[in-house]
């Protein structure tokens, strides 16, 4: 996907003299100059070795005496976004390391569009996220269903609580609570991606933000169903008591006694809980933002699924995933297995890597694109404006 570059000091000092090898770089320079290739290619420089001031007293050495190495020093690796590391981690992986005249020959391909289509194995999923993350300092996480697919506020909680009215008679049934749907594929794919991204990391540094919002459509359910039991309660009078307490119960889960909305509070603090694990490995933020963001004349809506990947020298990475982050799917197995001689059937749940091509990971290169997901970070943080209903109404 994206292309991490090394060009030691040293191999430029014994490219000066060489002017094939000169010729080489400059050809090489020539072919990646375009723009698309600077969101994708960028410089490592060793943090214990100042390698920019060195790069340059070359240039200086240089004069006019070799106008190619001078050009890809100047003129290509000096512009490209930097990002400091100690080149000789073992666990650092370099795509391009530029330390010998030998080293041309093992170039790999750089696409200037990178671009993956699902279905994938579950290696190269973790090994393009591994790619796109090894440098981040803050990596933004972003997709508008999140909320809704791993909670139950949206139309499986509307199911519950039609159910619960269905049901109104039965003792001891359960009351709605706004909850993890564990039989979603969110929360195990989001796990997954964060593992993903943390298994070769060593140092606690890095901030994760996750981002989601409340849809329009699961505000109006829950404001329909509450007037629905409403109603309900002024045509039955058989089960007034009982539609009461249930009415209350509801309410009680999306308002607070001075009639505010704690839904958003509610949502974020039942998915934060299924990050707390990994508050050890890296500093992991959930979060709701409005669904809406006026930008000059532009009404600007979230519904871009992706990761903002951000590093040193102000680079940015930006990814597109398509349908969703969603990208394992759950599957449901019965196994026969003998107990004690009889034969039974267990369930066996099973995660797999989604195999819809809209499934994608997509790298922006286009600099307009690239602004419009980077956009993501303006969204104001979510205002609940869902219309208050009186507890005791």
């Amino acid at each position: 996907m994206i292309k991490s570059f090394v060009v030691t000091p040293y191999f430029l000092d014994t490219a000066k003299e060489d002017h094939a090898l000169s010729e080489n770089l400059y050809k090489f320079s020539l072919l990646h100059k375009e723009d698309s290739f600077k969101e994708v290619l960028f410089l490592v420089v060793d943090n214990n070795s100042d390698f920019i001031k060195k790069y340059k007293d070359i240039v200086k050495q240089i004069g006019g005496k070799n106008l190619r190495l001078k050009f890809f020093v100047e003129d290509f690796i000096l512009k490209l976004k930097r990002e400091k590391a100690n080149i000789n981690n073992k666990n650092l992986k370099i795509d391009i390391f530029f330390n010998d005249a030998s080293d041309l020959e093992k170039i790999p391909k750089i696409d200037p569009q990178p671009y993956i289509s699902f279905p994938i194995s579950e290696n190269k999923l973790k090994d393009v996220i591994q790619n796109l993350t090894q440098f981040a300092k803050k990596i933004t996480i972003f997709d508008p269903y999140i909320s809704q697919h791993m909670t139950n506020y949206s139309k499986t909680g509307i199911k519950q609580i039609n159910n619960y009215l269905k049901n109104i008679n039965i003792k001891n049934s359960e009351k709605f609570k706004i909850s993890i749907q564990d039989n979603q594929s969110y929360k195990y794919s989001l796990r997954e991606i964060l593992n993903f991204i943390l298994s070769n990391k060593k140092e606690n540094n890095l901030q994760i933000k996750i981002l989601s919002t409340i849809r329009k459509d699961d505000k109006k359910n829950f404001l329909e169903i509450i007037k629905k039991i409403q109603n309900e309660i002024l045509e039955n009078n058989k089960n007034k008591e009982k539609l009461q307490e249930l009415l209350f119960l509801i309410k009680s889960e999306l308002y607070d006694k001075q009639n505010n909305s704690i839904v958003a509070e509610r949502i974020k603090s039942v998915i934060s809980k299924c990050f707390l694990d990994f508050e050890e490995r890296a500093k992991i933020e959930f979060d709701l933002i409005n669904e809406w963001k006026k930008e000059g004349k532009e009404n600007r809506k979230f519904y871009k699924k992706g990761f903002l990947i951000e590093g040193d020298d102000d680079r940015k990475v930006v990814v597109d995933f398509g349908q969703g982050l969603n990208l394992f799917s759950k599957n449901v197995k019965k196994t026969r297995i003998r107990i004690n001689g009889n034969i039974n059937f267990k369930i066996v749940n099973k995660y797999e890597i989604q195999n819809n091509p809209e499934y994608q990971i997509r790298v922006i290169t286009n600099k307009a694109e690239k602004h419009k997901y980077s956009s993501i970070t303006r969204f104001l943080q979510y205002a609940d404006n869902t219309n208050n209903i009186p507890l005791n109404s």
